[in-house]
């Protein structure tokens, strides 16, 4: 595929972005084929490089800030006609409504999963501490008995275990969840991202 081509394509696969968003990634596909052609490499070979266009146009697509995706998705490409304006303003009570409560509802999930990575490790850090103390306790308790002293410094090792298996729990627990606040992200801002036909 030539390079005249290769941009004529992906324009057609972002032509949901505003024209400058569109002009500067077409700008930079375009210098670094021109820099790879510099560099000895034929033009389809520059091109051939970067893969498939339509996941070239994905990636591009997803790097694209949120609130530019959701400002050209709301505001028509052609302007507001008076009959759109009218049923805005006219249906604002519902879909202002709807719009509360599905951010709402997101942000109340972010929170809630955000919330179980904090108490999963302050559990665990609980466990530490209390593991620590207890071995610094034990040392305070000769006058006690030798098996009191014994079961305090056992308990307090248990502890420490439980910290640590708990630590190495919580990590990969950790990391899922935020896999999923990812994912999630990704979903809603796919709401946005029209699939352009080949």
């Amino acid at each position: 595929m030539s390079k005249d081509t290769f941009l004529h394509q992906l324009r057609i696969r972002l032509s949901q972005l505003p024209e400058a968003e569109i002009e500067k990634r077409l700008d930079y596909y375009s210098e670094i084929i021109e820099d790879m052609k510099e560099d000895g490499i034929s033009e389809e070979e520059a091109v051939a490089s970067f893969g498939d266009i339509n996941a070239v146009a994905q990636q591009i697509m997803q790097d694209v800030p949120m609130a530019t995706l959701v400002k050209t998705k709301v505001k028509p490409k052609k302007g507001w006609t008076a009959t759109a304006i009218v049923i805005a303003i006219v249906g604002s009570p519902l879909w202002l409504t709807l719009f509360f409560a599905l951010a709402a509802v997101l942000c109340s999930v972010f929170v809630v999963i955000w919330a179980a990575i904090f108490c999963m490790f302050a559990a665990v850090a609980a466990l530490g501490i209390s593991g620590l103390f207890l071995l610094f306790k034990a040392f305070t308790l000769f006058s006690s008995g030798f098996s009191y002293v014994l079961f305090t410094v056992g308990a307090a090792f248990v502890l420490l275990g439980l910290c640590a298996l708990g630590f190495l729990f919580a990590k990969v627990v950790a990391s899922a969840l935020i896999r999923l606040i990812k994912w999630i992200f990704i979903q809603i801002k796919g709401l946005f991202i029209r699939k352009e036909a080949a």
